[in-house]
């Protein structure tokens, strides 16, 4: 099985398939140390936590909202900060075999700028285990402009599996970026794959540097079509990345693939899953997580 093969969008600049189950996610990412620039430091316990029906600590600043591995046994762990915008964090994420018994935990600090009430999923600095069928998260500090807050870990009451997730049928809008009707440019030759064409606009005031999309693949049937090697989550979703997009505000831009899309794919599904401006300002899609769960 060929664990090099990626796909690649590109509009003068490339974009590629970023993770998928032989490439980035199977592999350890060089983690970004964060917290130690701070010049302050505030302890703060989580007396007040509020759980939502077993899945989520509301009351707490910054959270694991999720934490889950997907139908290729990669870890996934979505962040939500309900504070002011914070420019890292610490995860704990603990992992458990078949039988729920905990057989390994590691502690990641990410660098990572999250406006307040936005979301981000650090998957790719999270290593696989071996033999982890769950796992569970909990954030164990935060940065804030000149100081670090260190708080109480909390971890998901509940191991989930991707199928236990709740699955609602929901859009996932982005307000910072339009995207235009996606066409299908069917292949020649022998490749099994297609390629995938659209236009995308800024309506942001701040330039674009990278953005991260997820495609949901259907046939002419309406039926999912793999994307191995390449799926994200689910078989028919894969993860397209534009690198160095430089995307200014209302200046649209097509972005065309090379061999992306399975040659079978005649419908396609485009949302925004994450946003790098230059100025360092992250966005992460929110309702990414039920957009995903509600493709079927």
């Amino acid at each position: 099985m060929d664990k090099g093969m990626a796909a690649y969008l590109a509009v003068s600049a490339v974009i590629c398939v970023g993770i998928c189950k032989y490439c980035g996610l199977s592999k350890t990412a060089e983690v970004p140390k964060i917290i130690t620039q701070t010049v302050e430091s505030t302890e703060m316990t989580t007396q007040d936590v509020v759980d939502n029906n077993g899945k989520k600590f509301i009351s707490m600043p910054v959270y694991a909202e999720y934490a889950f591995l997907d139908d290729f046994n990669i870890p996934h762990v979505i962040v939500k900060n309900n504070t002011e915008q914070i420019y890292g964090y610490s995860l704990s994420v603990k992992y458990y075999d078949d039988n729920k018994k905990e057989i390994e935990n590691k502690n990641i600090d990410m660098q990572a700028v999250i406006p307040s009430g936005m979301s981000e999923s650090p998957e790719r600095f999270i290593p696989p285990v071996d033999g982890a069928k769950y796992i569970a998260a909990a954030v164990t500090a935060y940065s804030i402009k000149d100081k670090s807050i260190k708080i109480q870990p909390v971890y998901n009451d509940h191991l989930y599996t991707l199928q236990q997730l709740k699955k609602e049928n929901k859009d996932a809008p982005c307000s910072l970026i339009t995207i235009g009707r996606p066409e299908i440019i069917a292949s020649h030759g022998e490749s099994d794959l297609s390629d995938i064409r659209f236009s995308i606009t800024n309506l942001s005031d701040r330039p674009v540097k990278n953005i991260e999309f997820l495609v949901a693949e259907y046939d002419a049937n309406g039926k999912p079509v793999t994307t191995k090697p390449n799926g994200y989550i689910k078989e028919n979703i894969r993860k397209l990345t534009w690198d160095n997009a430089g995307l200014i505000k209302d200046i649209p831009k097509t972005a065309a693939s090379a061999m992306a899309l399975n040659k079978n794919c005649a419908e396609v599904r485009v949302m925004v899953l994450h946003i790098d401006f230059e100025d360092r300002g992250v966005w992460s899609n929110p309702a990414a997580l039920d957009w995903i769960l509600s493709q079927e």
